[in-house]
């Protein structure tokens, strides 16, 4: 990725310019996996591979989560996945 970084505040944001992708990019399609079997007291985690992939990570305690959901520009999609908070990330439309 090429971007700006900017820190303000104590707070760090990155602007993405240009995202590179090695080619050849996913061949086949993410695998669908059941979620983890958790207690009641806790949730499903999920990571994301390298392949943009959700896959099962186990459990973890639920936390309070900023309510903040990122802007993808246009071009972009937005994707997320539960790892105790909701994660969010903005992938390139062209790679769905």
């Amino acid at each position: 990725m090429a971007g700006k970084i900017v820190r303000k505040n104590n707070h760090v944001t990155v602007t993405a310019h240009q995202v590179f992708v090695e080619l050849p990019d996913r061949t086949v399609s993410c695998p669908k996996m059941p979620p983890s079997t958790c207690a009641s007291t806790e949730v499903a985690a999920w990571e994301r591979t390298a392949d943009r992939c959700s896959v099962p990570a186990g459990c973890t305690q639920p936390m309070y989560c900023a309510a903040f959901v990122p802007a993808c520009d246009e071009g972009y999609s937005e994707v997320s996945w539960q790892n105790g908070c909701t994660r969010y990330a903005c992938q390139p439309t062209f790679l769905d």
